[in-house]
């Protein structure tokens, strides 16, 4: 018996040693053909083929050029890796019977490549710049917006960067888990990572996919986090260039910019804006937002929610360097989001375009930042009724009505979830109070 045994064992050996380099010379083979294709068109050649003991396929110091264009495109390695070299020997034999592997992953390494100033130029005109983008841009000399011209000038118009997309299916729990990575040198990277249940039909037959009922599938988990490498460096650098200012001088000022755009939409927050945004500015900042949705949450309906209810519902957490940020009354006006005047924002802070009309009225361009009338806190109980911003001592900011004023404290009514609360504050504890004009 144990004669037996040895026999099975070293075949099984053999076997998989004569798959292991059969896989070896089918994917050589391969690639081989696809560069001796892509000849006619461009220049293409690579250093090796390597399969790995533990199942990754890489294919090794790949270049590419292209004449007409003079474009030159280098990568370290691709690479494909499964859970192991058996389900690597036996990939192939996977796809053809409808299947897909319980593990998979591609990345891509140091692929390095320069992109022409003309690509970014076209890119410039079919890609109208959005209130975000023109945000960035607040206090850049005068640059409207933040966008591919831009990018091309801060240092995007050569990269080297590394990729990875995969997934990990755990078939006893129905859990399929994707991970995307991508990292740019002296940029930046983000990752993303989602939990989806009800994939087994797929699993078992990809060609099922089209025909899949999404009610059947839960979201569980997803989170996105980024890391600055030196992009907030190169931004701080550009704009102090442009408004001929120190980088000290232009974050403060970009800042300060912002928090007033903040204002503008009546953006309400527990933390305090001025100092999350200075510090989310800095070099080497690390971001991450994640999501648990409750079984009420619907990803179909997302632009229906208000904040509150999708911090809710949505179980929305936003780490800044590890430290989560309190997302309690949390809220802003989506119609003033919608109408925000930068124009003047700018005016306010005395940094217009040239674009901006100057002899217009001040008056009528900052209405909506000036609109805000600072009175006593002690005055308080003659604006009932009233909407106000109350900021305390300790530096949190605060919008809703003033529902009453008693005790010597403030009762404001803010919105909280999808209701409104009632918020006592105490007028010693007010730095500055201001009433909506229009309220």
């Amino acid at each position: 018996m144990k004669k037996v045994f040895i026999v099975l064992i070293v075949g099984l050996l053999l076997a998989t040693g004569a798959s292991y380099f059969g896989l070896q010379w089918k994917v050589d083979k391969a690639v081989s053909n696809l560069m001796n294709q892509l000849s006619p068109f461009i220049d293409a050649d690579y250093d090796n083929v390597k399969v790995g003991l533990d199942g990754r396929i890489s294919i090794n110091k790949l270049n590419f050029y292209e004449a007409n264009t003079a474009t030159s495109v280098r990568i370290q390695s691709i690479g494909l890796a499964t859970s192991g070299l058996l389900e690597t020997i036996r990939l192939e034999d996977t796809f053809k019977s409808g299947k897909l592997p319980h593990t998979l992953k591609v990345d891509i390494k140091g692929l390095d490549f320069d992109i022409p100033r003309a690509a970014f130029s076209q890119l410039d005109a079919v890609m109208p710049s959005n209130t975000l983008s023109q945000m960035a841009a607040l206090g850049c000399g005068q640059i409207q917006s933040i966008g591919p011209m831009q990018l091309y000038d801060l240092g995007l118009n050569s990269l080297v960067l590394d990729i990875e997309v995969g997934y990990v299916y755990e078939m006893a729990l129905d859990e399929f888990v994707t991970t995307t990575s991508m990292s740019i040198d002296g940029m930046g990277a983000i990752e993303s990572e989602q939990t989806i249940l009800g994939l087994l039909d797929v699993m078992n037959n990809y060609q099922s996919a089209m025909f899949l009922d999404v009610g059947n599938i839960t979201t569980q988990n997803t989170r996105l986090s980024m890391r600055d490498f030196g992009y907030n460096n190169k931004l701080v650098e550009y704009c102090a260039k442009k408004a001929k200012l120190t980088n000290d001088e232009w974050r403060e000022l970009h800042t300060n910019m912002v928090v007033t755009a903040l204002n503008q939409i009546e953006l309400s927050s527990a933390f305090e804006l001025k100092e999350t945004y200075a510090k989310i500015m800095q070099p080497g900042i690390e971001l991450e937002v994640s999501l648990r949705p409750l079984p009420d949450f619907e990803l179909s309906q997302l632009a229906y929610y208000g904040v509150p209810d999708l911090i809710s519902l949505s179980n929305l957490q936003f780490n800044v360097n590890n430290e989560a940020l309190d997302l309690t009354g949390l809220d802003f006006n989506k119609d003033a989001f919608d109408n925000l005047n930068l124009k003047a924002v700018r005016l306010a802070h005395n940094v217009s375009l040239a674009s901006d009309n100057k002899t217009t009225s001040s008056a009528a361009n900052v209405v909506k930042v000036d609109r805000l009338i600072k009175v006593p806190p002690v005055n308080l109980s003659s604006h009932i009724n009233r909407k106000a911003l109350i900021e305390r001592n300790d530096g949190q900011k605060f919008i809703g009505t003033i529902s009453a004023v008693r005790n010597n404290q403030v009762q404001l009514r803010i919105r909280l979830g999808s209701g409104y609360t009632d918020l006592a504050i105490d007028i010693p504890r007010i730095k500055d109070a201001r009433i909506y004009a229009d309220s």
